[in-house]
């Protein structure tokens, strides 16, 4: 009875429960990949690793800046959009030689930045629920994705 009762207790602490379903989900995964390994042996050799190190960054910002936004008590819609919006648009610039490498990600950071401070301005100003602000600016950053690369 008290080892039921301490259980109980230390799983109403506040945030506990979802920090076990979270660590539940790192075993689940590791767990899926060590599986997939044992199927094929590949994932485990040099070029799948540099590969998995080569595409995480993105996901790290991305996944740091949606943190922030949800620890506030909002969620953000647009930030795939938003990065694939600076995709397209380094890509464009870059692509046509025009425009030099370092001053593509300085005008393509300074568009991500005006976007963010828009939605902000429309969140935190005007009192807009986040739900609809970055939905709406989702697809404006969808647009001019599309519109850039024609």
């Amino acid at each position: 009875m008290d080892k039921r009762y301490s259980l109980k207790r230390f799983l109403s602490i506040r945030g506990m429960r979802p920090a076990l379903l979270a660590f539940a989900g790192l075993v689940a995964i590791y767990t899926l990949y060590k599986i997939i390994g044992i199927i094929n042996p590949t994932v485990f050799m040099l070029p799948s690793i540099v590969n998995g190190f080569r595409s995480m960054p993105m996901c790290f910002l991305v996944g740091i800046g949606q943190s922030y936004v949800m620890i506030t008590g909002n969620i953000d819609l647009s930030i795939g959009s938003i990065a694939g919006m600076s995709a397209m648009m380094s890509a464009t610039l870059m692509s046509r030689g025009q425009v030099s490498p370092p001053l593509t990600i300085i005008i393509t950071i300074g568009c991500c930045l005006l976007v963010g401070l828009i939605n902000g301005i429309l969140v935190g100003r005007l009192k807009l629920p986040s739900y609809i602000a970055t939905l709406s600016m989702m697809y404006v950053a969808r647009g001019v994705a599309y519109s850039i690369n024609n």
